[in-house]
């Protein structure tokens, strides 16, 4: 009888398609901090991806791809690694 099929392992297509060097991201607490605003806007401008962390929300951030932070330091906004 004619039949027509395929099979095919997603785990292994899908490690396959892995992009190497995937952009990560920054996380940003979240407030209303004037000084914290303009920090992530421009880091929005210049092509980061910003995570804000809302409150209420406990974890690694790992699964958001987090490997920097934004923390405030003497007064300023600065980007250090997780």
């Amino acid at each position: 009888r004619p039949a027509t099929g395929f099979s095919l392992d997603l785990r292994e297509l899908a490690q396959l398609g892995a992009v190497a060097g995937t952009p990560r991201a920054v996380l940003a607490p979240w407030g209303a901090d004037s000084g914290l605003r303009e920090a992530i806007a421009a880091l929005r401008a210049n092509g980061e991806i910003v995570i804000e962390a809302l409150p209420g929300h406990e974890g690694t951030w790992q699964e958001s791809d987090c490997d920097r932070r934004l923390v405030s330091k003497a007064g300023s906004w600065v980007v250090e690694k997780i």
